[in-house]
């Protein structure tokens, strides 16, 4: 597959549109931020038409301390949940989302093997009837997209302990108390991130050196490692844990925040912006377009109205 274009290309195609060179004008953590804006909006843009896009899944076991109520996950987009299961073996079976007024009656001591129904308090959920410990909660839900940053190097060679990268970003730290002393190892094409580790000792000859044991494990919802993932390849990128540099979102999308991030920067300057309004609601009709010749989905049932009661019922009147 081709290489996605990185943050950086982003920042440089901005800097385009607007005819500005100038960093003392606009400076790149302005653009940046106008580009997470125009992130946030495609993402809103996303959840609506395409949520497959976001789409991921995870797995919560039951257990005598919650009880009935767990939080949603750390990374759900906009409290966005799809649907939930219980799996159990080899059957898994649908939990009903329901209102909380109507969760009233299946209210009990009793613990079940199978709760029928959940309804949402603010960013957790409570099951109904409340589970035995230990079944499997398994959550679909819609992922929140990294932030974007700026990478820190393209990987060149992957050692047993470290990395060499194109050119290490000046934004690496390697200060243990820093967070940009920890890194993530980001997909070249998708954007996903691989692994987080942290670094020990500093950059030398564009060489990244990772420390074995990390001083913690989880840093902003990232699991930190000691080793280096197994899918890590060449050309993919370092960037500092508190987002990607490369776009989660489907690469259709990537126009579309670039001028919405040009026309968040000239209304703040001041400029004329008629024309740019115009291009962005021609970017969002590409987007539309972008979506027709997708699959449609189809609802459908376990059971077929061929054989319900009105064709059971003549089969018996043939039969008599």
């Amino acid at each position: 597959m081709a290489q996605s274009q990185t943050v950086d290309e982003l920042l440089q195609q901005v800097r385009e549109q607007l005819d500005e060179f100038n960093t003392d004008t606009v400076d790149d953590a302005q653009i940046l931020n106008a580009l997470n804006r125009g992130h946030r909006k495609a993402s809103n843009v996303t959840s609506r038409r395409l949520d497959e896009a976001l789409l991921t899944t995870t797995d919560t076991t039951t257990n005598s301390t919650d009880l009935d109520t767990y939080d949603m996950p750390k990374d759900i987009f906009a409290r966005k949940i799809q649907s939930m299961q219980v799996v159990n073996g080899e059957f898994v079976w649908k939990i009903e989302k329901i209102d909380q007024a109507h969760a009233e009656p299946y209210l009990s001591n009793a613990r079940v093997q199978r709760p029928y129904y959940y309804y949402v308090v603010g960013s957790q959920i409570r099951l109904v009837p409340t589970p035995k410990d230990g079944l499997t909660i398994r959550w679909w839900y819609l992922k929140k997209p990294d932030r974007l940053v700026e990478s820190q190097g393209r990987i060149t060679t992957i050692g047993s302990t470290s990395v060499i990268v194109d050119s290490a970003g000046s934004d690496l730290s390697s200060e243990n108390t820093s967070l940009n002393n920890y890194v993530s190892f980001i997909d070249f094409v998708t954007g996903k991130v691989k692994g987080s580790a942290q670094i020990t000792g500093t950059v030398t000859n564009e060489t990244i050196n990772f420390k074995a044991t990390p001083d913690r494990t989880s840093v902003l919802n990232k699991t930190v490692s000691g080793t280096l993932p197994t899918d890590l390849a060449v050309d993919d990128h370092v960037c500092v844990v508190s987002g990607t540099c490369i776009s989660q979102l489907p690469e259709s999308y990537v126009d579309f925040v670039i001028q919405f991030a040009v026309l968040e920067l000239k209304r703040r300057f001041g400029e004329p912006t008629q024309e740019e309004i115009l291009a962005l609601n021609e970017q969002e009709k590409e987007l539309k377009k972008s979506w027709a010749g997708r699959e449609r989905k189809t609802r459908i049932r376990k059971s077929s109205s061929k054989w319900g009661p009105n064709v059971a019922g003549t089969i018996r009147r043939f039969l008599g």
